[in-house]
């Protein structure tokens, strides 16, 4: 079941760049698999719903997020609403995982 799981991070870019021909902004949200940047959003819900797109969740059983230590409930509700409401065949699970670095984990099977 691993070669149909991918995994994904949102987290706040550090400094301006582009990677994989994605236009990176200092502080401006991230996202990325693996070592491959995929999108780069003013706001973090935005790049994470985003990042959801681009790892097709939409052809997915399964979606974990696991929610970093400054996610708001707000932030929470914003992306529960856009995944039941776009893609009500997905089952959604959510974590408060607290971690620092990353805003949300993603894991799609």
């Amino acid at each position: 079941s691993m070669q149909g799981t991918q995994t994904g991070m949102v987290a706040k870019s550090v400094r301006d760049t582009t990677l994989n021909g994605v236009v990176v902004t200092k502080d401006e949200y991230m996202g990325f698999t693996d070592k491959t940047m995929l999108v780069c959003m003013p706001k973090k819900t935005d790049a994470l719903c985003a990042l959801a797109e681009k790892l097709n969740i939409g052809e997915k059983e399964y979606f974990l997020v696991s929610y970093g230590k400054g996610v708001t409930e707000e932030e929470q509700e914003i992306f529960r609403s856009y995944v039941t409401e776009k893609y009500p065949m997905v089952e959604l699970y959510e974590i408060n995982g607290g971690q620092e670095v990353y805003d949300f984990l993603l894991i799609v099977e």
